[in-house]
């Protein structure tokens, strides 16, 4: 509990709180001055974001030790676990790493070679490995194309409680190249049928209740 002060008594926390700050040398406090809660600095030279500043200026900064700072630089080196490339991205050319995953599907597939016996969902009682979710997810995804035709790019909406089958139906939605459109399945009927005809999704995927409520929102 915080107890008021009272008139005329200073608020001792708050006062301890500030001398604490200077003892520590709290960034609010430095030499250089503050405006507005941000430290002013006199060399009359602009800051620079971290994202106008080269990579090698972050390492040093990240690594202040001279070799701590080559340790940092043989990581961003090509060839290096993080290597950095530039690559034009969006019409922009930027640096990225060269070993990133390219989509978000790449990185579920990545994690299931490395762990594929490893527990990747619990649902109460129920269990499923990193491997097993993805044999779920790819046999779903095969449903999709192969009887509801979705293709790449298209709407598939996905209505249902949390469990373990709505995540399988997310990863199975990427898997076909599809857009995820996730509802709430708390949502009233008027609320889905306005949500249907927004996205117009190729196919809806839920469990028994919410599909109902779909069914009687959005006949068709």
């Amino acid at each position: 509990m915080v107890r008021s002060a009272g008139p005329g008594r200073p608020h001792r926390r708050r006062r301890d709180a500030r001398t604490h700050r200077r003892r520590l040398g709290h960034p609010l406090h430095r030499s250089a001055g503050t405006r507005g809660g941000v430290t002013a600095a006199r060399s009359g030279r602009p800051a620079r974001s971290r994202e106008d500043r080269p990579m090698s200026d972050l390492v040093e900064q990240t690594f202040p030790s001279a070799s701590a700072s080559e340790f940092g630089r043989s990581l961003i080196a090509p060839g290096g676990p993080y290597a950095v490339v530039e690559e034009d991205v969006l019409g922009e050319r930027m640096a990225v790493f060269e070993k990133r995953p390219t989509s978000i599907l790449e990185l579920l597939t990545d994690a299931t070679a490395a762990h594929p016996g490893r527990e990747y969902l619990a649902d109460e009682d129920r269990r499923l490995t990193y491997g097993e979710h993805l044999a779920a997810v790819a046999a779903l995804a095969r449903i999709l194309r192969d009887e509801h035709g979705v293709t790449p790019g298209d709407r598939v909406g996905l209505c249902a409680a949390n469990c373990i089958e709505w995540v399988i139906a997310f990863w199975a939605t990427q898997a076909a190249g599809a857009v995820t459109v996730a509802m709430n399945g708390l949502w009233s009927d008027p609320e889905i049928e306005s949500a249907v005809a927004l996205v117009e999704p190729r196919v809806v995927l839920g469990d028994t209740k919410r599909l109902d409520a779909v069914a009687r929102a959005a006949p068709g």
